[in-house]
Parts: structure tokens; C-alpha cells; sequence
């Protein structure tokens, strides 16, 4: 999965949310129709289909994605992907009156919507020819910055613990240094938490 550049800078600039509530007033109807229903209802879109939203927006496929495509997207999933980044970036930690309970409880939620979210995003044919790929692969190489530097590294590992040759690189220099000198049969994968991480999504 990757995020066009025009994705990013709409997501880099200025949040999705900001963005819909500025031009609502001058969308046609139909698109302000799906902005409100967005803006209202965030996290439900990121479990609706399409479909789906347009049927509680009021509106048509094709509206959905000509609104998408004006903030700067080039889908409804690319869409939706960035919409989760954004309104599940971590908060507030929790403060001194709070319990360890509601803190337990806050993490399970999150972790809960996550998945939930990833399962209704996963495209079932693309994880299993990815996952023959890897079983069919001579050497893995992953690549991530940051937090998914950290990511890349538990996947390595995972990878390992199968039986596969797998390596993990957090500086996007090394990066493309060892992903130069790939040879045939070798697989190369960038994660990205967010999807948004420059050096990655143009690796």
C-alpha cells in the first residue's frame, strides 16, 4: 500500500477534519452532504465500506470519490488509512486521578479499534500473494524509520523464528544502499505506521 504525494501533503498541511470543515460551505451539495456525515461520524467511516457511506450520506459512490480525490487522495481506502492515522494519534497521557482500570480499559479500546480497523482495510488476495512471495523468498528486507524502524525489527524476527532469512534496516541511507545490490528472488518491504513517512513511501 502506498500514499500518493498529493495524500500526503493534504495530510502533512493540514488534518483531514480541519480540511473538510473549511470547505464544507463552498462543496456542492452532494460532497457537503458526505464532508458533514464525515466530520459528524469519523470514527465510523473508518468501518464503512463505500457503499456504505453513501448510503448514510445521502450520496453516490462516485461523489465519495470525487470528494476524496479534491482534499488531495486518490481513493476511498487511501482515504480511510489516513483518517485512522490522524484521529488515532495518541493523546493526553493519562492523568495522576486516573485509575490503572480505565487506563487498562483505554488501551484495550484502541487496541481493539486498530485491529478492527486493519481487518476491514486488509485486501485478503494482496496478504496472500505477499505471503507467498516471503515463503518463496531467498533474503527479506525491511525498512522503516522511527517507530516503525521498531516494527520492521519485530517483523524480522517473527521472520526468523519461520525459518526465513530476514533483515531489518532503520536508516533510510542503508536502506537503499542494500536494496541497490537485490538480487532476483529477494523480497524488499517499507512499513510505515502511519503511511505517511516520506523516506519510506518514496523508497
Amino acid at each position: 500500500m502506498s500514499v500518493n504525494s498529493p495524500a500526503m501533503k493534504a495530510a502533512s498541511h493540514e488534518s483531514i477534519l480541519a480540511r473538510l470543515q473549511d470547505d464544507i460551505d463552498r462543496l456542492p451539495n452532494a460532497l457537503a452532504r458526505i464532508a458533514k456525515y464525515i466530520l459528524e461520524n469519523p470514527e465510523k467511516v473508518l468501518h464503512q465500506s463505500v457503499a456504505e457511506l453513501g448510503e448514510f450520506a445521502a450520496s453516490g459512490e462516485a461523489s465519495i470519490l470525487r470528494l476524496c480525490r479534491q482534499i488531495g487522495f486518490s481513493g476511498f481506502r487511501d482515504f480511510k488509512l489516513a483518517l485512522a492515522a490522524e484521529i488515532g494519534r495518541p493523546g493526553l497521557p493519562p492523568t495522576a486521578a486516573g485509575t490503572a482500570d480505565s487506563a487498562l480499559q483505554s488501551l484495550h479500546d484502541t487496541m481493539a479499534q486498530n485491529l478492527s480497523i486493519a481487518h476491514n482495510n486488509a485486501d485478503s488476495e494482496t496478504l496472500a500473494k505477499v505471503a507467498a512471495a516471503l515463503a518463496a523468498s531467498r533474503r527479506i528486507d525491511l525498512y522503516g524509520a522511527g517507530m516503525s524502524g521498531i516494527t520492521a525489527e519485530l517483523l524480522a524476527y517473527r521472520l526468523l523464528r519461520v525459518g526465513l532469512t530476514a533483515f531489518a534496516f532503520r536508516n533510510s541511507n542503508m536502506a537503499h544502499e542494500v536494496a541497490s545490490g537485490l538480487s532476483p528472488g529477494c523480497v524488499a518491504i517499507g512499513l510505515s505506521i502511519s503511511g505517511l513517512t516520506v523516506d519510506t513511501v518514496q523508497f
